[in-house]
C-alpha cells in the first residue's frame, strides 16, 4: 500500500435527538454523537473506527463548546464528558442559561430541534475497498457538538473548510488496485529531528508533574495510569479533585451503633468540661469521655477539649433551625418551653452546616476529609496564537502555571450556655444547642470563603482575591440594572461563560434591587423573585467590608471555582470559662480553608 497526504477541512455526521435522555432540572442531554455507519464522501464510502485508539477525545473532555448550527458565534452550553462505548461515541452536555441556550434547550425538549451534529477533523484513513471506493478512518478528532435547526450536507462539511485545514494521511491500495482518482499530494520539510525532542522533553515534563503530585496525594497508581494514557497534567489534577470531593463524609466513624449514638450526652460531657474536679459529672461522662477518646485517634492532631464522634454529628436527631420547622412549637412559657418536638428525618449537622452556607448552595466546591496542604495546578495565562503564512509552524506558546492551595487554618468561636440550659437532660434541648454550634460555624466560614481579607491566619475569600473584577456603585448601598449587568460583564470577559453562575447579595442592596426599576417603561425590577437577569440571587449579611469598611456589597461568579475545604468531618468542643451567674462558655474549633481555582470566574461591587 502507498501513503499519501490530501487536505481535509471539519467534516460533519448527524444523529437525532432523543427526549428520554433530556433532564430538564440539570439542563443536561446524553447524546450519541458518532458511529460507524458509513457516509458518503467527496472521496468515496467513509466510515469512523470507534477502537478507543482511533479516536481522539481530548478536546471534547475540555470542556468542549456545544454550539448553535456550528456558529462559533453562539455558544449555548459545554461537553461535560465524552466516551466511547459499544463502537458509538457519547457525550452528556449541558446548557448554560443565556437567552439563546435557554431556547435552544426548550426546542430540544419541546421535540422541535431534534438533531445533533459533530464537527471533527480526520487525521489518517485507510483504504479498504477499490471499487467503489471505500474509507476507514483510524485516526479521527472531535471538535465540537451543535444543535442542529436542518442538517448539514454532510458530504461537504460545515462550510469551514477554506478556514480550517487539516492534513489527512491516506494509505491507499496499491496501484494495480488504484480507484481513478486523483489526490493533490502537498509535500513539506520537517526537522523531525527536532520534533523529536521538543516532544520528548515535553513528555518527560508531563510524567515528572504526574507523578509528583500522585506521591503528594497518595495516588501513585493512578498517575502510572494517566501517565499510561497519555493524559495531561490538568487532566489529572481535575481526576484528583473529583476523588476528594466523593470522600465519603463518615471516614472517621468509630463503630457506634445506632443505640450508641443516642445514648450520647452533649450536655454531660460539656458538665463534666465545665466541671472538671467534679467526680459525678465525671461518672455521668464517662460513656461519652470514651467515645471522644475513640475518635480523637483517627485525628491527625490533638484536640484542645474533645472531637465530637463523627456519627454523633451525623446524628438525625440534629435538626433543621426552628424559622424552617415544619412542626408546630409547644405550648408554654419559659425557658425552653418553646423546643421543637424531635424530627427523626432531619438534616445532620455536617448537611446542616451545608445548608446554612450561602456560598455552598450557591455552588461551591466542597472539599472533606483533606490531609496536609491541597496544590492543584492553575494556568494563569492564557494559550495565544496568531495568523500564520502559508506553510508557517505556530508559534511556540509555553502557558505560565501557579497553584491553588488550601491549607489548614483553624478558626474558633465562643457559644456561651446558661446554667439551666446545661443541666437539662432534653433531647430537644441537645439539638437545639448543636444547631447553635453548627449554625454559628456556618456563618464563619461564609463570610470567610466570601469576604476573607488573609490577614491574621484567615482564609482569602473570593471577593477580596487579588484581580477579581470590580464594579464601582454610582450611589452607596444602592444598585442599578446597569451595574448588575456589568458584573456579569466582567465573569464573561474571563471567559467563565458556564458553571454555577449566580449572585450573592447583601440584605441592604437587595432591598433596594427589589424596589429599583430596571428603566423607566418596562415595569420590571432589577430583582425578581430572587433572581436577577435570571441567574440566582443568594442574600446574605456576610457579603460586606469589600474595599471600604462597612459597605454593603454584591459578588457574581461562577461559585463552582470556590473551593471549601475541612481537614476534619467534625468539630473540637473545649470548655473556655465558667462566669459567676453559672454560664459556661464553650470554644469551637474548626479545620478549614478555601481558595480560588480562577479569579476571573468572580466579580464584585465596590461602594464610592
Amino acid at each position: 500500500m502507498e501513503m499519501k497526504t490530501i487536505e481535509t477541512g471539519i467534516l460533519t455526521r448527524i444523529l437525532e435527538v432523543k427526549e428520554s435522555t433530556t433532564d430538564a432540572e440539570s439542563r443536561t442531554l446524553e447524546i450519541s454523537f458518532s458511529s460507524e455507519a458509513p457516509v458518503e464522501r467527496s472521496f468515496g464510502s467513509e466510515i469512523l473506527d470507534h477502537k478507543p485508539e482511533s479516536v481522539r477525545l481530548g478536546r471534547l473532555n475540555s470542556s468542549a463548546p456545544v454550539l448553535f448550527n456550528h456558529d462559533i458565534d453562539q455558544p449555548i452550553g459545554v461537553v461535560e464528558s465524552a466516551k466511547i462505548e459499544e463502537k458509538i461515541g457519547r457525550a452528556s452536555i449541558r446548557f448554560g442559561k443565556s437567552e439563546r441556550a435557554d431556547e435552544v434547550f426548550q426546542d430540544v425538549m419541546d421535540g422541535i430541534l431534534k438533531n445533533v451534529s459533530v464537527g471533527y477533523a480526520v487525521h489518517r484513513m485507510e483504504q479498504t475497498k477499490d471499487n467503489p471506493p471505500e474509507y476507514r478512518v483510524t485516526d479521527f478528532e472531535p471538535h465540537e457538538i451543535s444543535i442542529v435547526s436542518v442538517p448539514a450536507d454532510i458530504s461537504i462539511g460545515i462550510g469551514r473548510e477554506e478556514e480550517t485545514r487539516f492534513q489527512t494521511e491516506i494509505i491507499e491500495l496499491p496501484k494495480k488496485q488504484k480507484p481513478n482518482m486523483e489526490v493533490e499530494v502537498q509535500e513539506r520539510v520537517v526537522d523531525m529531528d527536532a520534533v523529536i525532542k521538543e516532544a520528548g522533553q515535553a513528555e518527560q515534563k508531563r510524567i515528572r508533574e504526574i507523578e509528583a503530585y500522585g506521591r503528594e496525594h497518595k495516588e501513585q497508581e493512578l498517575a502510572e495510569q494517566f501517565i499510561k494514557d497519555g493524559k495531561s497534567e490538568g487532566e489529572f489534577a481535575r481526576e484528583i479533585l473529583t476523588r476528594i470531593q466523593k470522600r465519603p463524609k463518615e471516614h472517621s466513624d468509630i463503630g457506634l451503633t445506632n443505640k450508641e449514638t443516642k445514648r450520647f450526652s452533649w450536655m454531660k460531657l460539656i458538665n463534666h468540661m465545665a466541671k472538671p474536679g467534679s467526680e459525678r459529672f465525671r461518672r455521668e461522662a464517662e460513656f461519652e469521655i470514651d467515645t471522644c477518646l475513640a475518635a480523637e485517634k483517627k485525628q491527625s492532631k490533638a484536640p484542645r477539649g474533645y472531637y465530637i464522634p463523627n456519627e454523633v454529628l451525623n446524628d438525625r436527631r440534629i435538626k433543621t433551625p426552628l424559622r424552617y420547622g415544619t412542626r408546630e412549637l409547644q405550648a408554654g412559657s419559659g425557658d425552653g418551653a418553646n423546643l421543637v418536638p424531635t424530627i427523626l428525618d432531619a438534616s445532620s449537622f455536617i448537611e446542616y452546616l451545608d445548608n446554612a452556607m450561602v456560598t455552598v448552595r450557591a455552588g461551591a466546591t466542597v472539599l472533606r476529609n483533606l490531609d496536609g496542604i491541597l496544590k492543584l495546578p492553575r494556568r494563569d495565562e492564557a494559550i495565544t496564537g496568531g495568523w500564520l503564512a502559508e506553510s508557517a509552524d505556530a508559534a511556540d506558546t509555553t502557558p505560565s502555571y501557579d497553584q491553588v492551595t488550601l491549607q489548614l487554618k483553624t478558626y474558633g468561636l465562643r457559644v456561651d450556655l446558661s446554667r439551666q440550659l446545661r443541666l437539662q437532660s432534653s433531647m430537644d434541648v441537645e439539638s437545639m444547642v448543636a444547631r447553635q454550634i453548627s449554625q454559628s460555624c456556618a456563618l464563619a466560614l461564609d463570610k470567610a470563603a466570601m469576604t476573607g481579607d488573609g490577614s491574621s491566619n484567615s482564609p482569602t475569600g473570593c471577593g477580596a482575591q487579588s484581580g477579581v473584577g470590580t464594579v464601582a456603585l454610582a450611589t452607596i448601598n444602592q444598585i442599578t440594572w446597569a451595574e448588575a449587568i456589568e458584573l456579569q460583564s466582567d465573569v464573561m470577559s474571563a471567559n467563565a461563560f458556564f458553571g454555577n453562575l449566580a449572585y450573592a447579595i447583601h440584605p441592604t442592596l437587595a432591598g433596594d434591587a427589589k424596589g429599583r426599576s430596571r428603566d423607566s417603561g418596562s415595569g420590571r425590577y432589577v430583582m425578581e423573585n430572587n433572581e436577577i437577569d435570571g441567574f440566582p440571587a443568594y442574600i446574605s449579611a456576610q457579603v460586606k467590608d469589600l474595599g471600604a469598611s462597612g459597605a454593603n456589597n454584591a459578588i457574581f461568579g461562577d461559585w463552582s471555582s470556590l473551593l471549601i475545604g475541612y481537614w476534619s468531618p467534625g468539630i473540637d468542643v473545649a470548655v473556655h470559662k465558667e462566669f459567676d451567674d453559672g454560664r459556661t462558655r464553650l470554644l469551637v474549633f474548626v479545620d478549614a480553608d478555601c481558595n480560588v481555582e480562577h479569579v476571573g470566574s468572580f466579580s464584585r461591587t465596590s461602594n464610592p
